[in-house]
Protein backbone atom coordinates (compact mmCIF):
# COMPACT_ATOMS: atom_id res chain seq x y z
CA UNK A 1 0.00 0.00 0.00
CA UNK A 2 2.85 2.42 0.80
CA UNK A 3 4.32 1.78 -2.66
CA UNK A 4 0.96 2.53 -4.30
CA UNK A 5 0.68 5.87 -2.48
CA UNK A 6 4.28 6.74 -3.40
CA UNK A 7 3.65 5.92 -7.05
CA UNK A 8 0.51 8.08 -7.14
CA UNK A 9 2.39 10.91 -5.44
CA UNK A 10 5.26 10.79 -7.94
CA UNK A 11 2.80 10.85 -10.85
CA UNK A 12 0.90 13.73 -9.28
CA UNK A 13 3.93 15.95 -8.73
CA UNK A 14 5.24 15.17 -12.23
CA UNK A 15 1.96 16.41 -13.71
CA UNK A 16 2.07 19.48 -11.48
CA UNK A 17 5.58 20.44 -12.58
CA UNK A 18 4.76 20.06 -16.29
CA UNK A 19 1.43 21.88 -16.24
CA UNK A 20 2.65 24.74 -14.04
CA UNK A 21 5.40 25.44 -16.53
CA UNK A 22 2.81 25.69 -19.29
CA UNK A 23 0.48 28.10 -17.46
CA UNK A 24 0.43 31.82 -18.17
CA UNK A 25 0.06 32.74 -14.49
CA UNK A 26 -3.50 34.04 -14.76
CA UNK A 27 -5.93 33.15 -11.90
CA UNK A 28 -8.25 30.24 -12.57
CA UNK A 29 -11.52 30.16 -10.63
CA UNK A 30 -13.45 26.99 -10.10
CA UNK A 31 -17.04 27.65 -9.09
CA UNK A 32 -19.99 25.25 -9.06
CA UNK A 33 -20.61 21.60 -8.28
CA UNK A 34 -17.96 18.89 -8.19
CA UNK A 35 -17.74 15.20 -7.28
CA UNK A 36 -14.79 12.91 -6.77
CA UNK A 37 -13.30 9.76 -5.39
CA UNK A 38 -9.91 8.74 -4.08
CA UNK A 39 -7.98 5.71 -2.94
CA UNK A 40 -5.08 5.36 -0.54
CA UNK A 41 -4.14 4.40 2.97
CA UNK A 42 -5.91 4.70 6.30
CA UNK A 43 -4.23 4.79 9.67
CA UNK A 44 -6.16 3.24 12.55
CA UNK A 45 -4.71 3.63 16.02
CA UNK A 46 -6.57 0.96 18.01
CA UNK A 47 -3.94 -0.14 20.50
CA UNK A 48 -5.17 -3.74 20.31
CA UNK A 49 -3.57 -5.99 22.92
CA UNK A 50 -4.38 -9.61 23.72
CA UNK A 51 -3.13 -11.50 26.76
CA UNK A 52 -3.34 -15.29 26.60
CA UNK A 53 -2.93 -17.17 29.88
CA UNK A 54 -1.50 -20.67 29.49
CA UNK A 55 -0.28 -23.18 32.08
CA UNK A 56 0.54 -26.88 32.25
CA UNK A 57 -0.72 -27.39 28.68
CA UNK A 58 0.39 -28.03 25.15
CA UNK A 59 0.31 -24.60 23.52
CA UNK A 60 0.89 -23.32 20.00
CA UNK A 61 1.08 -19.55 19.44
CA UNK A 62 -0.64 -17.81 16.50
CA UNK A 63 2.53 -16.16 15.20
CA UNK A 64 4.96 -18.02 12.94
CA UNK A 65 7.84 -17.51 15.35
CA UNK A 66 5.85 -19.20 18.12
CA UNK A 67 4.81 -22.35 16.28
CA UNK A 68 6.92 -24.67 18.43
CA UNK A 69 4.71 -26.17 21.14
CA UNK A 70 5.51 -25.95 24.82
CA UNK A 71 5.88 -29.37 26.41
CA UNK A 72 2.93 -30.79 28.29
CA UNK A 73 3.23 -30.92 32.03
CA UNK A 74 5.59 -27.94 32.15
CA UNK A 75 4.27 -24.61 33.35
CA UNK A 76 4.24 -22.25 30.35
CA UNK A 77 4.44 -18.46 30.52
CA UNK A 78 1.59 -16.19 29.58
CA UNK A 79 1.78 -14.68 26.12
CA UNK A 80 0.98 -11.11 24.98
CA UNK A 81 0.21 -10.07 21.41
CA UNK A 82 0.01 -6.50 20.13
CA UNK A 83 -1.43 -4.87 17.04
CA UNK A 84 -1.51 -1.23 18.05
CA UNK A 85 -1.69 0.39 14.61
CA UNK A 86 -3.31 -0.79 11.38
CA UNK A 87 -2.80 0.65 7.90
CA UNK A 88 -5.48 -0.79 5.61
CA UNK A 89 -6.60 0.58 2.25
CA UNK A 90 -9.08 3.45 2.28
CA UNK A 91 -11.72 4.59 -0.21
CA UNK A 92 -13.12 8.15 -0.13
CA UNK A 93 -16.10 9.63 -1.98
CA UNK A 94 -17.02 13.30 -1.87
CA UNK A 95 -19.14 16.01 -3.44
CA UNK A 96 -19.15 19.77 -3.00
CA UNK A 97 -20.24 23.17 -4.19
CA UNK A 98 -18.19 26.37 -4.38
CA UNK A 99 -20.47 29.38 -4.29
CA UNK A 100 -18.38 32.51 -3.77
CA UNK A 101 -14.97 34.10 -4.16
CA UNK A 102 -13.36 35.73 -1.13
CA UNK A 103 -9.94 36.31 0.37
CA UNK A 104 -8.21 35.34 -2.87
CA UNK A 105 -9.88 31.95 -3.17
CA UNK A 106 -13.11 29.98 -3.49
CA UNK A 107 -15.44 29.36 -0.54
CA UNK A 108 -17.68 26.31 -0.53
CA UNK A 109 -19.13 23.31 1.22
CA UNK A 110 -18.21 19.64 0.86
CA UNK A 111 -19.59 16.31 2.04
CA UNK A 112 -17.18 13.35 2.42
CA UNK A 113 -17.53 9.65 3.17
CA UNK A 114 -14.51 7.44 3.86
CA UNK A 115 -14.18 3.78 4.73
CA UNK A 116 -11.26 1.47 5.37
CA UNK A 117 -11.04 -2.08 4.06
CA UNK A 118 -11.53 -4.55 6.97
CA UNK A 119 -8.23 -5.87 8.30
CA UNK A 120 -7.67 -8.98 10.41
CA UNK A 121 -5.56 -8.54 13.52
CA UNK A 122 -4.20 -11.15 15.92
CA UNK A 123 -5.44 -13.87 13.54
CA UNK A 124 -9.07 -13.69 14.61
CA UNK A 125 -10.54 -10.18 14.83
CA UNK A 126 -11.54 -7.90 11.93
CA UNK A 127 -11.29 -4.15 12.44
CA UNK A 128 -12.57 -1.36 10.20
CA UNK A 129 -13.21 2.36 10.46
CA UNK A 130 -15.46 4.71 8.54
CA UNK A 131 -15.94 8.45 8.59
CA UNK A 132 -18.32 11.03 7.17
CA UNK A 133 -18.61 14.77 7.50
CA UNK A 134 -19.91 18.09 6.24
CA UNK A 135 -17.27 20.78 5.79
CA UNK A 136 -16.72 24.37 4.90
CA UNK A 137 -13.92 24.68 2.36
CA UNK A 138 -11.44 27.29 1.22
CA UNK A 139 -9.47 26.73 -2.00
CA UNK A 140 -6.76 28.98 -3.38
CA UNK A 141 -6.86 30.22 -6.97
CA UNK A 142 -4.74 28.99 -9.84
CA UNK A 143 -4.05 25.71 -11.63
CA UNK A 144 -2.24 24.33 -8.59
CA UNK A 145 -4.21 24.85 -5.41
CA UNK A 146 -4.40 24.15 -1.71
CA UNK A 147 -7.74 23.33 -0.13
CA UNK A 148 -8.57 23.37 3.55
CA UNK A 149 -11.62 21.71 5.14
CA UNK A 150 -13.13 22.29 8.58
CA UNK A 151 -16.44 20.89 9.76
CA UNK A 152 -18.39 18.33 11.73
CA UNK A 153 -17.69 14.66 11.19
CA UNK A 154 -18.66 11.27 12.53
CA UNK A 155 -16.34 8.28 13.01
CA UNK A 156 -17.49 4.68 13.37
CA UNK A 157 -15.31 1.79 14.54
CA UNK A 158 -16.18 -1.90 14.08
CA UNK A 159 -14.47 -4.81 15.81
CA UNK A 160 -15.64 -8.33 14.95
CA UNK A 161 -13.85 -11.09 16.82
CA UNK A 162 -16.68 -13.44 17.48
CA UNK A 163 -19.27 -13.70 20.20
CA UNK A 164 -17.16 -12.35 23.05
CA UNK A 165 -14.95 -9.79 21.29
CA UNK A 166 -17.07 -7.39 19.28
CA UNK A 167 -17.68 -3.65 19.37
CA UNK A 168 -19.41 -0.97 17.36
CA UNK A 169 -18.65 2.56 18.55
CA UNK A 170 -19.02 6.01 17.05
CA UNK A 171 -18.37 9.65 17.87
CA UNK A 172 -19.23 13.05 16.42
CA UNK A 173 -16.94 16.06 16.60
CA UNK A 174 -14.60 18.41 14.78
CA UNK A 175 -13.07 17.03 11.61
CA UNK A 176 -10.61 18.67 9.25
CA UNK A 177 -8.25 18.09 6.36
CA UNK A 178 -5.98 19.60 3.76
CA UNK A 179 -5.50 18.88 0.06
CA UNK A 180 -3.06 19.73 -2.71
CA UNK A 181 -4.54 19.68 -6.20
CA UNK A 182 -3.75 20.20 -9.87
CA UNK A 183 -6.56 21.30 -12.21
CA UNK A 184 -6.47 19.17 -15.32
CA UNK A 185 -8.74 17.21 -17.71
CA UNK A 186 -11.88 19.16 -16.82
CA UNK A 187 -11.35 18.59 -13.12
CA UNK A 188 -8.38 18.03 -10.85
CA UNK A 189 -6.03 15.44 -9.42
CA UNK A 190 -5.99 15.79 -5.65
CA UNK A 191 -3.93 14.47 -2.74
CA UNK A 192 -5.98 14.62 0.48
CA UNK A 193 -5.16 14.09 4.15
CA UNK A 194 -8.17 13.85 6.48
CA UNK A 195 -8.52 13.64 10.26
CA UNK A 196 -11.81 12.30 11.61
CA UNK A 197 -13.09 12.58 15.21
CA UNK A 198 -11.47 10.35 17.82
CA UNK A 199 -13.69 7.81 19.54
CA UNK A 200 -13.37 7.66 23.34
CA UNK A 201 -14.12 4.34 25.03
CA UNK A 202 -14.93 3.72 28.66
CA UNK A 203 -13.37 0.85 30.60
CA UNK A 204 -16.20 -1.60 29.91
CA UNK A 205 -16.19 -0.89 26.17
CA UNK A 206 -12.48 -1.34 25.59
CA UNK A 207 -11.80 -4.38 27.78
CA UNK A 208 -12.94 -7.91 26.98
CA UNK A 209 -12.16 -10.26 29.84
CA UNK A 210 -12.11 -14.04 30.23
CA UNK A 211 -13.10 -15.08 26.74
CA UNK A 212 -11.94 -18.24 24.98
CA UNK A 213 -9.50 -18.11 22.07
CA UNK A 214 -8.20 -20.93 19.90
CA UNK A 215 -4.53 -20.03 19.68
CA UNK A 216 -3.88 -22.91 17.28
CA UNK A 217 -6.43 -21.98 14.65
CA UNK A 218 -7.59 -18.41 15.26
CA UNK A 219 -11.09 -17.90 16.64
CA UNK A 220 -13.14 -18.62 19.73
CA UNK A 221 -13.03 -22.11 21.21
CA UNK A 222 -14.03 -24.08 24.30
CA UNK A 223 -11.91 -23.47 27.39
CA UNK A 224 -10.13 -26.75 26.68
CA UNK A 225 -9.69 -28.32 23.26
CA UNK A 226 -7.61 -31.41 22.43
CA UNK A 227 -4.52 -30.73 20.33
CA UNK A 228 -2.18 -33.62 19.60
CA UNK A 229 -3.55 -35.37 22.65
CA UNK A 230 -3.17 -32.41 24.99
CA UNK A 231 -5.66 -29.74 26.09
CA UNK A 232 -5.26 -26.11 25.10
CA UNK A 233 -5.93 -23.45 27.71
CA UNK A 234 -7.20 -20.53 25.64
CA UNK A 235 -8.45 -18.19 28.34
CA UNK A 236 -7.63 -14.67 27.18
CA UNK A 237 -8.25 -10.96 27.65
CA UNK A 238 -8.40 -8.30 24.93
CA UNK A 239 -8.19 -4.52 25.22
CA UNK A 240 -8.21 -1.40 23.04
CA UNK A 241 -6.93 2.15 23.47
CA UNK A 242 -9.00 4.62 25.43
CA UNK A 243 -9.08 6.73 22.23
CA UNK A 244 -9.44 5.26 18.75
CA UNK A 245 -8.04 7.40 15.93
CA UNK A 246 -8.79 7.41 12.19
CA UNK A 247 -6.75 9.23 9.52
CA UNK A 248 -6.66 8.86 5.73
CA UNK A 249 -4.15 9.79 3.01
CA UNK A 250 -5.57 9.36 -0.47
CA UNK A 251 -5.03 10.34 -4.11
CA UNK A 252 -7.95 10.78 -6.47
CA UNK A 253 -9.76 12.71 -9.18
CA UNK A 254 -12.26 15.54 -8.87
CA UNK A 255 -14.72 16.23 -11.69
CA UNK A 256 -16.11 19.77 -11.96
CA UNK A 257 -19.50 20.40 -13.58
Amino acid sequence: MKNVVKAFSCLFFSIVSVTVAAQDGQPQWWNGFYVGGSYGMARIDSGAHMHVGVDDTYVVGPESDLDVPFKAGVTSPSVDYYSGEQKPSSIDLFAGYQFMQAMGGDIGVEMRVATSVPQTILHFADVSFSGAGLYGTYMTQGPVYFKGLLGIGQSTFDLDGGEYVSLNASATGISYGIALGQKIWGGAIEVMYMIYPDISLDVDERNFNDFSYDITGGGSCPSERPVAGYPVNCDATFELNQKLKFRTLTVGYVYSF
